[in-house]
């Protein structure tokens, strides 16, 4: 699911903030609204779990997702389950 996550925010790891900056979640410092920068892709998967993945507590991960408005596109959990799908 995070795989899928990552595969949709990097368009494939293919954006430039996951080529420039090993974000692979395209997690943004809500103080200054910039890309957090890490020096390998390892870092962003810890970044993502103390800065998101701590917070839940169980039950449906996705559904989660979209209750904390985790993404900006309103069709973010149906293109995870998508790419899913695919994987």
């Amino acid at each position: 699911m995070v795989l899928a996550q990552a595969i949709l925010e990097t368009r494939w790891f293919r954006s430039s903030v996951c080529r420039n900056k090993y974000n692979l979640f395209e997690l943004t410092n809500p103080h200054t609204g910039k890309y957090y920068e890490f020096n390998h892709s390892t870092e962003s998967v810890r970044a993502y779990f103390t800065k998101v993945q701590y917070k839940y507590k169980g039950g449906n991960y996705l559904l989660w997702l979209d209750e904390i408005g985790y993404a900006e596109n309103p069709n973010y959990i149906m293109i995870v389950v998508d790419i899913m799908r695919g994987l």
